[in-house]
């Protein structure tokens, strides 16, 4: 009868043990620290409940702050210096005139931008799609495959800033066409290719998440076209 009783003791205490590391695993750390600001749930930087891809204005300042910083990842008590009434996006843009789709692909498109920076080839080849191809401005009729694209980001390319603005979305289903305007900083084996470029980004849905599989970029006319 001891050994019953002991027996049914140790079983309960290791399903408590159980549910609570579940209840820990299911609680982000991220909403532990933030809640000293008054977080709730996840959309108090996420679009989504559940987290993952996707970004409302505080959740942007965060991936902003922490390329400002040149960190390795996002640190919650920098929210004790954000201002959520600044009025203006990480873009640049003022808040009030990004929809919920040009946030969440600003944000995807930063990240690729910042992997590209830092030559992060793994979360490259998880953000861009196998059949991706790149037009650039400086192509010379060939496109640029993602093979291709990721042995030059290896190479050739250094990165040094990638800032969207004028950005707006286009939703088609599983389908994402994001047009905008790129402040960049880099340089192409050398060549200094800093120019204010106009992108249109083709974004598919799969699997629950989104990958890039088309960009065209292209550099602004300067002046009335001649002729």
């Amino acid at each position: 009868m001891k050994k019953t009783k002991i027996f049914a003791a140790a079983c309960f205490l290791l399903g408590l043990v159980v549910v609570l590391a579940g209840q820990s695993e299911a609680f982000p750390p991220f909403l532990v620290k933030a809640k000293k600001f008054g977080a709730k749930d996840c959309t108090y930087c996420h679009l989504n409940p559940e987290g993952g891809s996707g970004w409302n204005q505080r959740g942007q300042w965060l991936i902003k702050e922490k390329q400002r910083r040149g960190a390795d990842e996002v640190d919650v008590e920098w929210l004790a210096v954000y201002k959520p009434n600044s009025g203006q996006s990480p873009s640049g843009e003022p808040a009030a005139t990004l929809s919920p789709a040009d946030q969440q692909f600003i944000a995807l498109e930063q990240q690729w931008m910042d992997a590209v920076v830092k030559r992060d080839q793994a979360a490259l080849d998880r953000i861009m799609g196998d059949e991706f191809t790149l037009a650039s401005a400086f192509s010379t009729g060939e496109r640029t495959s993602k093979a291709q694209f990721l042995k030059n980001v290896l190479q050739s390319v250094k990165g040094q800033e990638f800032t969207f603005h004028d950005s707006h979305t286009d939703l088609y289903g599983d389908v994402a066409v994001f047009k905008s305007r790129v402040k960049s900083k880099y340089t192409f084996d050398q060549d200094d290719r800093t120019g204010d470029y106009l992108v249109t980004d083709v974004w598919i849905k799969r699997d629950g998440r989104w990958q890039v599989v088309s960009r065209h970029s292209s550099l602004p006319v300067k002046g009335p076209p001649k002729g």
